[in-house]
């Protein structure tokens, strides 16, 4: 579970990062 973890942590630290939770939240959207 770390391997999943540890990247998610370095995201946070990325200037995209928001992006891609905002990206990840449209997809979630489109499926529901």
């Amino acid at each position: 579970m770390q391997l999943e973890i540890e990247p998610q942590v370095w995201s946070m630290r990325q200037p995209g990062f928001t992006e891609m939770v905002a990206e990840l939240k449209a997809r979630i959207a489109d499926k529901g």
